[in-house]
């Protein structure tokens, strides 16, 4: 990556370019699949300097540890320095003669503080940023979690509303052609009016959400995409910041996911990204993902395999990101998968 655009793919993740300069980072990822990709090993790289994937709470006592810390850094700068001055009240102005006398020759002074005071105040402000500043990001993040499992919940909904009208079988995915990637599911709901806003399914804890400018293509426009790169950006992002089921095979043929209300079946979750080791999601900082299983119940996945099964969410049973190797084997693919791992367009 030439250095000037790994610079400014650092200033886009971190906020830090000007408004001209952000906007023409935008419209070279929108047009550049390469870029994308840069940008996604970027963001990782960050998030695992920035974060840790697991929230822990401070040790107990650690907040009274470091105020007897700070107490015994005062005495030590007092024994040195000699004892703090008496201090006027506020509201009585000093003497004119006070007011313009030398420092103190047994102590620093900056106005009415001594140094043992900017000491003490520095240790507080210290300790007190240890112990919020990761509570606020914790809340952030949580909140984050919270809002992107009910755009899931959101979602299952609609889909159980258009299965009702199918036979019971949700969007399906074609198994061959142009649109036989996973992100069909978005148009097809926003096509039929289950869903009235694109905002659904975007993850606020997405790189997605970053953009701010997402819509869901209609199929109207993925035709008037015909083939080549354009049609290949919106099969990459038309089904926003989530993944969804690929189906399974059975004797040999492919079938769609029909509403058998399994509380195991994984049907929707955070996209999975095949930049990250063992096809997790980019969503929510790496920390995990939401997933929503068939019943309706939506459960958030430090792992892409739940604790008490082995079938991982985002592989079907042979490894593969491809439709299920059997009627119970969830699959879950981004957007841009296809149910067969066919060349798209054949």
């Amino acid at each position: 990556m030439a250095e000037s655009v790994q610079e400014d793919l650092l200033g886009y993740l971190l906020g830090a370019l000007e408004e001209p300069e952000r906007e023409r980072i935008e419209r070279q990822l929108q047009s550049s699949a390469q870029l994308q990709q840069q940008l996604g090993r970027l963001r990782v790289s960050l998030n695992r300097l920035s974060v840790s994937k697991v929230d822990y709470d401070p040790p107990r006592g650690l907040a009274e540890r470091t105020c007897e810390l700070v107490a015994a850094d005062r005495e030590s700068v007092e024994a040195a320095s000699g004892p703090s001055p008496i201090l006027l009240p506020i509201n009585n102005p000093l003497p004119e003669e006070a007011a313009l006398a030398e420092p103190h020759e047994s102590g620093i002074r900056w106005g009415r503080w001594r140094l043992a005071d900017v000491v003490v105040a520095a240790g507080i402000l210290i300790a007190g940023t240890a112990l919020i500043v990761p509570a606020v990001e914790r809340s952030r993040t949580n909140a984050r979690i919270a809002t992107c499992g009910d755009n899931l919940r959101e979602l299952g909904a609609a889909l159980v509303q258009y299965a009702e009208r199918n036979n019971g079988y949700f969007p399906q995915v074609p198994d061959q052609g142009p649109l036989a990637v996973a992100g069909i599911y978005a148009p097809t709901l926003a096509s039929g009016g289950f869903i009235d806003s694109s905002r659904w399914v975007v993850c606020p804890g997405s790189p997605l959400a970053e953009r701010g400018d997402f819509k869901i293509p209609g199929f109207d426009e993925l035709k008037a995409a015909g083939v080549g790169e354009a049609l290949n950006r919106l099969r990459a992002t038309m089904g926003g910041s989530y993944g969804y089921t690929l189906g399974y095979v059975e004797s040999g043929r492919y079938r769609p996911t029909k509403n058998r209300h399994r509380w195991y079946y994984a049907l929707m979750a955070d996209a999975p990204s095949a930049l990250l080791p063992n096809i997790r999601s980019l969503n929510h900082g790496t920390r995990g993902q939401n997933v929503l299983f068939e019943d309706g119940h939506v459960a958030f996945l430090i792992k892409p395999e739940p604790d008490d099964r082995a079938d991982n969410v985002f592989l079907n049973d042979t490894g593969v990101v491809a439709a299920g190797a059997h009627l119970d084997d969830a699959v879950v693919g981004a957007s841009e998968a296809a149910p067969l791992g066919w060349l798209l367009g054949h």
